[in-house]
């Protein structure tokens, strides 16, 4: 088994052992000073919410209480929670047959057909990609009723705002961890597939230092027009992320959601991330006011941080964030070569269509309708 795994679990097992009042001084206890290891045991303890001393514990409990794990799933490790999503539960645990450490991810509800549907169309998606930057699937299973998919577990796993915070990384730095989201992405559009929920906890960042993609779960095919437009259920129900929406997700662009939504979804996450903001004014409101502030457009703030990088980059998120997708970059491709060119020093101007050039045609547009109608 992993060294690093059997440490963390060991350790998890220890502190979750105590009352919640003497958790933290066991945890210092145990990590002896390292930082790294007792974020990770953090981050497992996060999600757990019961334990001695808890009124309603008997013993530690998992995120969501339905879920069977009195006994492991066949050929695996008692699996230990370490994520939650808007679709399903993430835990880490062990194959036993070859003693590597996997994640399993479990829908949150088996007796749903939309979240078995989603559920179902992520696993096909992901067996169909095959990137260094996105999460493998390993295998899929049952247990007591419920799927779950076995997927490349990624150790050390931090999403790519709070890396890049907690590591200090420089202005560069960020840039190289979008390049490398951007190729991920370029990867699955190439195969035919838009993501549509690009967001700092779907980018996670590895111990390496190795972006790892993950979380298709309202992914489109882009072969089919119709379903990649649709944004709601039958019954309505928004997909996605509201603060990551693009204005096309949200209806309020007359545009289908194909890969310049990934593209302003990316940028929206650099932006975070060189900016230090949530980038859409509002975006602590309610709903209404966060679809008006997407409506109007991102302001894309002053980049702290080297000139020679900073003016560049922020021309770039200009145009991968501009509200109507013609006007933004046409590809993730296109993104991608203008982050590198202001890595290198040698952006011009961003690959992306100038807004005056719509407006242009839709006025020619119109020029030649008045003149048939004569």
């Amino acid at each position: 088994m992993n060294d690093d795994l059997v440490t963390v679990r060991a350790i998890f097992d220890a502190v979750l052992a105590h009352p919640r009042r003497d958790r933290d001084a066991e945890l210092r206890r145990r990590c002896l000073g390292d930082e790294a290891l007792r974020r990770r045991v953090e981050d497992l303890l996060r999600h757990c919410r019961t334990g001695p001393g808890d009124a309603s514990a008997e013993t530690p409990s998992l995120p969501d209480p339905d879920l069977p794990f009195e006994h492991s799933p066949a050929g695996f490790a008692r699996p230990i929670p370490i994520g939650r999503g808007g679709m399903g539960e993430v835990f880490e645990s062990v194959r036993l047959a070859d003693e590597r450490p996997v994640a399993l991810k479990f829908p949150h509800r088996a007796d749903d057909a939309e979240t078995l549907r989603r559920f179902e169309r992520e696993a096909r998606i992901l067996a169909a990609l095959d990137h260094p930057g996105v999460v493998r699937l390993l295998g899929r299973g049952r247990h007591a009723g419920r799927p779950f998919l076995v997927l490349e577990l990624v150790e050390g796993g931090r999403p790519i705002d709070r890396h890049v915070r907690e590591e200090r990384l420089d202005l560069a730095g960020a840039i190289g961890l979008a390049i490398g989201t951007a190729e991920a992405i370029r990867h699955a559009h190439d195969r035919g597939f838009v993501h549509r929920d690009l967001k700092p906890s779907n980018v996670l960042i590895d111990r390496r230092g190795v972006v790892k993609l993950l979380d298709f779960g309202i992914a489109k095919a882009q072969r089919n027009d119709l379903e990649a437009s649709l944004l709601h259920t039958s019954a309505e129900q928004v997909l996605g992320s509201l603060a990551a929406m693009s204005p096309e997700q949200t209806r309020l662009v007359d545009a289908p959601v194909d890969t310049r939504s990934d593209i302003y979804q990316l940028g929206l996450v650099l932006h975070r991330i060189v900016a230090g903001d949530a980038a859409l004014a509002g975006e602590a409101g309610d709903p209404f006011a966060r679809l008006r502030a997407i409506a109007r457009g991102v302001r894309v703030a002053e980049i702290p941080g080297d000139p020679a990088l900073a003016t560049p980059l922020r021309r770039v998120l200009q145009a991968a964030l501009r509200v109507h997708p013609h006007d933004r970059h046409q590809s993730m491709a296109d993104l991608s070569e203008d982050l590198a060119a202001v890595l290198a020093g040698r952006l011009r101007r961003p690959n992306a269509p100038h807004p005056a050039r719509r407006c242009l045609r839709a006025i020619a547009r119109r020029a030649r309708r008045v003149v048939r109608r004569r």
